[in-house]
């Protein structure tokens, strides 16, 4: 299927127009929010900003730790350095004439919203071996129709998810390619050096590289090609590759020695080295029937498996086994991107679990008549992902962008089938069949999600404009110099940390555990002498509480009166705290005291 693409470049532009005007009004009316007005959508893009500011003034490379985070201490980040990168290139044009923090807020504003046009872009090419030209532009459509994907590439989100969606839609292009044998083993490098990079951007990358496999060795279990080759060509590019942005993202000291698990590290590039050891004994088994595979396959993987968990144990329990279980009671389990599929809410579930429906529907039907298309092997590799991502979106909700983009694929396909099927028996209604299916497929279930979500309750706590009081915190430190440490909800930090030049104690980070910790146990304590010893212990000037936000979900301090954060909303506060007078736009969401030790 590798025709022309030329009478498609009108509606690729149109449906990148449709995807601009759809983001910038979601952006401005959804979000209330402007570009002029200089605001980011999430807590984790203030701190991306804050991170990138800190690199370009100092220029230290290594350094990930947010010494102003987590005061005295310091907090360091799980984060790698390719997203800096990227905005750092974007803003550096615009540094002469805006500045660093300017030039990278209006490019950290837009950067997702260019990578989700690039992934567009990227997708007609990835299709274009599999997909008919009618098909792939149903499919730029039914891609912005997907809510989990397009969250991930709005307006004044500087985030990774949005270059790991490019990322992934790169892999499956070289996937298709190398199934259609084009180019295999260019395709195959590529493939590694691509899955390298994301495992570089976030290590729930590997998600992606374990469908490959799977992928393969089920087809070459099956089909006797040159899969076994395939996986060899990719697995020792994934290796080396991802040796190779090890030894860019980490000091040399400490590319074999610190073991992590939720950003590239060593473990990886063991897990990837057994990854290649395996591959490399699959490809030497040739010409056996599929059970002497299956058995040689099973064979292999067992002494790899061990070999890891001997090595790593902790890999088998994913990226956050690190984490201290302390902070999951009371705040990593009421993070939204890691809740299950089913508590984000009418809009999201329906749509998505309809979508999913729809294109299962479809592998089903595809299975059992095998008439629908004649292309097997890229079948069986969207197949694989679309099982593998749709379990894990159901797990977490965090991963379904990457189930989002291969069942935007597979409708596609269902989508071109039906149109065909029309087109053969044609009537007075055919067009208008095909008109009325396409647009129930695309907007039928998200349509659906919308109705449905004016019957959900809000939540029991609102959104409160963290600008306006760090612009009136660096009005009272202009008066007050003395003032430098402030103690405030763990979804303010950042923000706080990108506006003033306060230091935090805690921020939503996995390993911040000890300031979300500190702050947790303050905020719950009845003990006033424990509470004053915790505030002298890290020198905190001011405390900020906005009794209407999210941290009421996290204190819980509603039945006891006497714990130090019911106090602070009543005002029944020791001596050593003076409540300040606040201007309204202040006071009506925030309340701040004065600590006096």
């Amino acid at each position: 299927m590798e025709d022309s693409n030329r009478s498609n470049v009108p509606y690729i532009i149109i449906a990148i127009v449709f995807f601009l005007i759809i983001h910038i009004l979601f952006y401005a009316i959804k979000l209330n929010v402007s570009v002029s007005s200089g605001e980011l959508v999430d807590t984790d893009n203030y701190m991306r900003l804050v991170r990138v500011e800190q690199l370009a003034e100092t220029g230290d490379w290594y350094d990930s730790t947010i010494h102003r985070n987590n005061y005295p201490f310091g907090d360091t980040l799980h984060w790698t350095r390719p997203l800096d990168v990227l905005l750092l290139l974007g803003a550096g044009p615009l540094m002469p004439w805006l500045g660093l923090k300017k030039a990278l807020l209006y490019w950290g504003i837009v950067i997702s919203p260019i990578l989700g046009i690039l992934s567009m872009l990227a997708l007609v090419w990835a299709t274009k071996p599999i997909l008919v030209q009618q098909a792939q532009r149903l499919l730029l459509i039914i891609l912005i129709a997907q809510p989990l994907l397009f969250q991930v590439f709005i307006f004044g989100r500087p985030d990774h998810h949005s270059l790991l969606a490019l990322l992934f839609i790169l892999l499956l292009g070289c996937l298709t390619r190398m199934l259609a044998s084009i180019d295999l083993k260019k395709h195959s490098i590529l493939a590694g050096l691509i899955a390298a990079a994301a495992t570089w951007v976030s290590v729930e990358a590997i998600f992606s590289i374990i469908m490959v496999f799977v992928a393969l060795i089920i087809l070459w279990i099956m089909n006797k090609d040159n899969y076994a080759l395939m996986l060899r060509f990719f697995s020792l590019s994934l290796l080396g590759f991802t040796t190779l942005f090890l030894l860019v993202e980490r000091p040399l000291s400490l590319v074999f020695t610190a073991a992590e698990y939720d950003k590239l590290s060593v473990v990886y590039v063991f897990v990837y080295l057994i990854a290649a050891a395996f591959s490399m004994g699959l490809a030497m088994i040739k010409n056996a029937h599929w059970r002497t595979r299956t058995l040689s396959a099973v064979t292999l993987a067992l002494p790899s498996v061990l070999a890891i968990y001997l090595a790593f144990p902790a890999f088998f329990h994913g990226p956050m086994s690190g984490v201290n279980p302390a902070i999951v009671p009371i705040w990593l389990s009421k993070v939204s991107e890691i809740q299950p599929l089913l508590l984000s809410g009418y809009f999201t579930s329906i749509s998505f679990l309809g979508s999913a429906g729809l294109a299962l529907s479809y592998l089903i039907i595809y299975y059992i008549t095998k008439t629908c298309t004649g292309i097997k092997a890229p079948m069986l590799l969207l197949s694989t992902g679309f099982i593998f991502f749709t379990a894990l979106t159901l797990y977490q909700i965090r991963m379904g962008f990457y189930s989002s983009i291969i069942i935007s694929i597979l409708l596609a396909f269902m989508l071109k089938d039906i149109i065909e099927y029309l087109s053969k028996r044609p009537n007075k209604m055919t067009s208008f069949m095909r008109a009325g299916i396409t647009i129930l497929v695309i907007l039928g279930f998200p349509s659906a999600g919308l109705m449905a979500s004016s019957l959900q309750e809000d939540p029991p706590y609102k959104y409160q404009d963290v600008k306006t009081l760090s612009r009136y915190l660096n009005e009272y430190q202009d008066e007050h110099p003395d003032t430098a440490n402030i103690l405030a909800s763990i979804d303010f930090g950042p923000e706080i940390l990108y506006r003033t030049d306060y230091n935090i104690i805690s921020a939503p980070y996995h390993r911040n555990d000890r300031g979300i910790i500190y702050t947790y146990e303050v905020m719950t304590s009845d003990n006033m002498e424990k509470v004053k010893g915790m505030l002298a212990e890290r020198e905190i000037d001011l405390i900020a509480i906005a009794p209407d936000s999210k941290e009421i979900v996290m204190y819980r301090t509603e039945n006891n009166p006497l714990a130090f954060y019911e106090r602070l909303k009543s005002d029944a506060v020791p001596e050593w705290l003076t409540k300040l007078k606040l201007p309204e736009n202040v006071k009506k969401s925030f309340i701040i005291y004065k600590v006096g030790l």
